[in-house]
């Protein structure tokens, strides 16, 4: 429950605590993505045994008969898998009575099929002081305006419904909301115009068949940190509001072909720490749409060699002296992982990324058919740990290997370019070979 407490906030303090839980063996089976942005932990059985022990009757995981009072109620999760194969309409019904009459919940993850609008009206109908509401995989066709009156809703998360078209207008009344999530809701046709309204919303992920998004109002959500737009098909451009958004921390685009452009420039990102574009097929990051293929191409820089990426030495206050006569040294210099899957219109890497050589850590390219060389501001990456190139057919390979593909991993010690101690180039899943270099 703690961590949805926080609302997916990333806590520098928080981090440190897992750590140290980590070391101590408190939390287990510790899962890192490649650009450390993400894991997942295991709790101890005996860590997990003393927090239901200090819970007490506040939480539970409901079943068909639940066993504790309702009244002493305050975090409930409602799971498909604790109740009977069998089970009828009436468990279920039980169990939203139950949950009807714990008046003072403050958290209820009902991972259990919602099929009619009147199980959540009654839920929102009688839980009042709800922080918490995640209704997932459910298939009602939409909320109730009663959701305008929880006023002390914070984290609202109806992912993966199929069949909701639209959201009452009374959600824009939620002045505490904070995330937002309205993932793989496909039918789902628009955002209610006011949302822009809801000035405490961190995090936002969003689904619909739109052409625009918030097209005037994205700009007053200035408090946003976290922007996420998957299978958007119909959207075809990002607002120019985006430019406003200056605590922006994470923006990712997932499965949207028909976004030509993203309508504004990423230099006015500023607080920029994670960008990840999936599987944009008419995406142009270059701003060149109406040029033809081969003039692109024309004035482009050869491909430098990954012996000079690695093995140069870079001092610092050369790389700072540098960056100080670039024009447009502004945004994303905060910016740490950088990830460009499926992207065929790809030809270059957006010029602006160059503001991000001092702080990039984890850069990953693949399956984008068009790219042709890296940029030559990468030996500048101080900070690199992680380089992955994979399935770009026009990418120079080294011998013997195909579709260019290659990993390179480096420790980032010293004050200058790090130490590249492995790279290695595949074909698939098979390892080729393995170039080690080391820094005397």
């Amino acid at each position: 429950m703690f961590i949805f407490q926080c609302f997916g906030v990333r806590f520098y303090f928080f981090d440190r605590y897992v750590n140290e839980l980590l070391s101590m063996s408190l939390l287990e089976d510790e899962l890192k993505y490649p650009d450390d942005e993400a894991r997942h932990c295991k709790m101890h059985d005996l860590i997990h045994d003393l927090a239901r022990l200090v819970a007490g009757t506040e939480c539970s995981i409901i079943t068909a008969h639940p066993k504790i009072p309702g009244k002493k109620l305050r975090h409930a999760s409602v799971f498909g898998s604790g109740l009977p194969k069998n089970s009828s309409s009436k468990v279920k019904d039980s169990i939203s009575e139950f949950l009807c009459n714990a008046k003072k919940l403050r958290t209820l993850y009902y991972h259990l099929l919602v099929e009619q609008n009147k199980t959540v009206i009654n839920l929102l109908a009688n839980l009042k002081y709800l922080r918490i509401l995640i209704l997932t995989e459910s298939e009602f066709d939409g909320l109730p305006s009663s959701i305008g009156s929880l006023l002390h809703l914070r984290y609202l998360d109806i992912s993966k419904n199929y069949h909701i078209r639209r959201l009452p207008h009374s959600i824009c009344k939620l002045q505490n909301l904070q995330k937002l999530k309205l993932y793989a809701c496909v039918q789902l046709e628009e955002l209610p115009k006011d949302t822009w309204k809801i000035g405490t919303l961190r995090h936002l992920e969003i689904t619909s068949k739109q052409k625009f998004l918030l097209k005037k109002g994205i700009k007053c959500l200035t408090s946003l940190r976290s922007l996420s737009i998957h299978k958007c098909y119909r959207l075809s451009t990002l607002v120019r509001g985006m430019q406003h958004l200056n605590d922006l921390q994470k923006l990712c685009l997932t499965d949207c072909p028909n976004l030509t452009s993203l309508g504004f420039s990423l230099n006015y990102l500023i607080s920029l720490e994670s960008l990840e574009i999936r599987n944009c097929s008419g995406l142009d990051l270059s701003g060149r749409q109406e040029k033809k293929e081969e003039d692109c191409l024309e004035g482009r820089r050869s491909f430098p060699s990954l012996l000079n990426i690695v093995g140069r030495n870079y001092k610092k206050e050369q790389i700072e002296d540098a960056g100080k006569k670039e024009e447009g040294h502004l945004g994303l210099q905060k910016l740490r992982s950088l990830t460009f899957v499926q992207l065929p219109k790809l030809l270059e890497l957006p010029c602006e990324l160059k503001n991000a050589a001092s702080s990039l850590q984890y850069l990953s390219i693949s399956n984008c058919d068009k790219l042709s060389s890296l940029p030559d501001w990468l030996p500048q990456c101080i900070a690199l740990k992680r380089l992955e190139i994979k399935q770009c057919k026009m990418f120079p390979s080294p011998p013997g290997s195909q579709h260019g593909s290659c990993t390179i991993i480096s420790p980032s010690q010293g004050p200058f370019f790090p130490c590249i101690i492995f790279a290695s180039f595949h074909i698939g899943s098979s390892l080729i070979f393995i170039y080690s270099f080391l820094k005397f």
